[in-house]
């Protein structure tokens, strides 16, 4: 059956190739080598007409069957999004999170990212557990529903793509400085050259932050670098070279805990304390050293044909030592203590690996076809272990004293892994424009993954073919009905023994994408059903075992309006319907007498998965007066959501407000931005159903912005 697959996609190449040689003279020029737009001061936020994710080339928003969303730079900026979570509160269906104060977290249309989704610089994969500046970024671009057509594994619910600036010919220079609450500074520079020619370019993109934190010792220091040189030999060639160096230090947090209630016998309460309260240990840290490297060469071979190879590496170091809370629980003595674990990870991993491009168009009866043939290879390491110290010290939960002292109690080895893949992926798209009534989209992607892990004696062999379909109608001339369907692919974790099948996941989905007012206003109103099966679920000793299922329904609507050159606002409601199909876990519920834990399975099948709320609202206006003055103001609602799959505790709903202002003088910028205006409680993301974590309060922030 494989081979008559490749033997398949093989013909319908060649006679692609074949129609598209012999029609060369009738194809008008398709495909150029890309430029970047130069940051300026007083830049206004635009609406984006365009997206690459979805095609891998730029194509209007309106004419792609799928739900997309783009977050530009210059609504970043206004909004002082610092980190990747703040941007992505613009697009409907994403619930921003936390992973223990040290890594992003989202949750896309239910499920959450670092087991449902991909997140990529560039088009190229990333290892997803660290906290994403946004220093370097032209913009944010995040395609809904299974991606792996183009983008192969992993990308079951999403995939984000962090597109970078590229260098461009001509010679500029943006300083910025900022402070604001928690004892924050923050500076970054965006400067490039170019020569007279026009055939050498470099840019320079740089980062240093620090910040005390909201809460109690959790200072954080961020520094990346990021030179990147273009070279354009001739007419029809360029190269890139793109190297970038990040290093991240930031104090884990597991934040508050839930107390435990006798009469329900559930942890199913914050705990009654300030709101900066600490209860980590001293020997808490997190160090993640980052290294990314591209090299891509472009060439257009002639009207109809352009070649692109992207040679690609990552290299992820990261140290952490990180106090996790169990739970408060009343004693005897009528106090309540706080039960804590830490636990030690030392993770390195890298990828190598080379993606291998040819853009064409070719008319086959009447029909324009826009064709993508890729082939990706790729060798990814993964060497890591966990260690823990089974139970701290316990602390009183009112008047916490810190009495561990590193290296003063034994510490466990708990898991160890060195993950060794292999990937061979050819993939295909062929956009159809039926005489401009309609497009049909064709694509697909065969991954070849070999995985091997020497410490847990696995050797394992997976071979998937991942389909999409999809079509968008035009209606009238700013109408356009879609719909798409799509499967999408995980190799399951190493801890699953045996030979277990990827998880896999399908989704349908219809929408309408409109213009209003000669296109003022774009809406998208998109319906989908999103089904996940096998999922992993973690049982005991680091291992697991595959015995969940997950469906998803949803409405999303997307409004963006542009009714003047200075005027720009965008809205975004989200409705989920999301339930774990199928799901036990394997918890703790005691201790047997030589203090070992007693574990049994409990059925949570009929759940909400967590931090899935049924409603978000999110809206953000900006609007500049003349040359000089312009604000901005947005809120955020936020449905209730459960913290973990048991659905004992639930955080409340909540509304946020944030504002800013700037004023732009000659090559000068000032702005202020208010976070959290209405100093709204906000909890997120803790540890599992023992803990939450308070997000900051009411917080400003000021910005000098020089530009030259």
């Amino acid at each position: 059956m494989r081979n008559r697959l490749s033997m398949l996609l093989m013909g319908i190449g060649g006679v692609f190739f074949s129609l598209s040689t012999t029609l060369a003279q009738e194809v008008a020029l398709e495909y150029t080598l890309t430029d970047s737009i130069i940051v300026i001061a007083d830049k206004v936020e635009k609406i984006p007409e365009y997206t690459t994710i979805a095609t891998k080339l730029p194509a209007p928003i309106l004419k792609t069957p799928v739900s997309s969303g783009v977050v530009t730079e210059a609504m970043i900026e206004n909004q002082h999004a610092l980190d990747l979570g703040e941007s992505l509160q613009n697009i409907s269906g994403i619930n921003p999170q936390s992973g223990f104060g040290i890594h992003d977290y989202f949750i896309i249309r239910g499920f959450n990212t670092l087991d449902n989704g991909l997140i990529l610089s560039d088009g190229v994969p990333e290892p997803e557990v660290i906290i994403y500046n946004l220093y370097n970024l032209d913009r944010v671009e995040v395609l809904k529903g299974p991606g792996a057509f183009l983008y192969g594994a992993n990308p079951l619910s999403g995939t984000i793509n962090l597109v970078r600036k590229r260098p461009v010919f001509s010679n500029f220079g943006s300083l910025s400085l900022s402070s604001g609450s928690f004892s924050t500074y923050r500076g970054a520079l965006d400067a490039g050259i170019a020569n007279r020619q026009k055939t050498l370019a470099a840019r320079l993109n740089g980062l240093w932050n620090g910040s005390k934190g909201y809460r109690e010792d959790k200072d954080n220091e961020v520094f990346a670098i990021n030179p990147t040189v273009l070279w354009r030999p001739g007419k029809n060639i360029q190269m890139e070279a793109n190297v970038e160096f990040l290093s991240n230090d930031y104090m884990p947090d597991t934040g508050i805990p839930l107390v435990f209630d006798p009469v329900s016998n559930e942890l199913n309460q914050i705990a009654q304390v300030d709101r900066e309260q600490s209860y980590q240990s001293t020997a808490d840290m997190s160090n993640q050293d980052l290294v990314r490297a591209r090299f891509v060469y472009e060439q257009q071979l002639s009207n109809h044909f352009k070649l692109v190879n992207k040679l690609y590496y990552n290299s992820l170091d990261w140290q952490s030592t990180g106090t996790l809370i169990n739970g408060a629980y009343p004693t005897q003595m009528g106090n309540t203590i706080v039960q804590r674990t830490l636990q030690k990870l030392d993770d390195a991993r890298t990828i190598l690996g080379n993606q291998l491009e040819l853009y064409m168009t070719a008319f086959t009866g009447g029909l324009r076809h826009d064709i993508l043939f890729g082939l990706e290879a790729s060798r990814f390491t993964g060497d890591y272990s966990i260690d823990i110290i089974p139970q701290l010290p316990v602390q009183d939960l009112y008047t916490p004293t810190e009495t561990y002292m590193p290296g003063s109690l034994p510490i466990y080895p708990f898991e160890k892994g060195e993950a060794r893949q292999n990937l061979v992926a050819p993939y295909f798209l062929d956009v159809m424009d039926l005489k401009g009534k309609a497009k049909l989209y064709l694509g697909g992607r065969y991954d070849r993954i070999t995985l091997t892990d020497d410490i847990k004696q696995t050797d394992r062999d997976y071979q998937q073919f991942s389909p999409f379909t999809g079509v968008s109608v035009n209606i009238s001339d700013a109408t356009v009905l879609y719909a798409n369907a799509g499967q999408a692919f995980a190799p399951p974790s190493i801890r699953i023994a045996g030979e277990p099948d990827p998880e896999k996941s399908r989704q349908l989905e219809i929408g309408l994408k409109r213009e209003w007012l000669g296109g003022k206003i774009r809406s998208t109103l998109a319906a989908y059903d999103l089904r996940k099966e096998n999922i992993s679920i973690p049982v005991q000793g680091g291992l697991s075992q595959q015995s969940g299922d997950q469906r998803s329904r949803g409405i999303e609507l997307d409004v963006a309006a542009q009714m003047t050159e200075n005027c720009a606002s965008l809205f975004a409601y989200t409705y989920t319907d999301a339930e774990l199909t199928t799901f036990a876990e394997n918890i703790t519920v005691g201790m047997d007498e030589m203090g070992n834990p007693i574990r049994m399975f409990v059925d949570r099948s009929g759940h909400v998965p967590a931090f899935v709320p049924t409603h978000m609202v999110n809206f953000w206006h900006t609007r500049q007066f003349g040359e000089h003055f312009g604000f901005g103001a947005g809120f955020r609602y936020m449905g209730e959501q459960y913290i973990a799959e048991d659905n004992v505790f639930k955080i409340k709903n909540y509304s946020t407000l944030d504002a800013s202002v700037y004023y732009v003088v000659n090559r000068t910028r000032w702005s202020l931005n208010f976070k959290n205006i209405t100093d709204t409680e906000v909890v997120m993301r803790g540890f599992g159903p023992y803990s939450v974590l308070p997000a900051a309060p009411v917080a400003i922030y000021g910005e000098l912005r020089v530009t030259f």
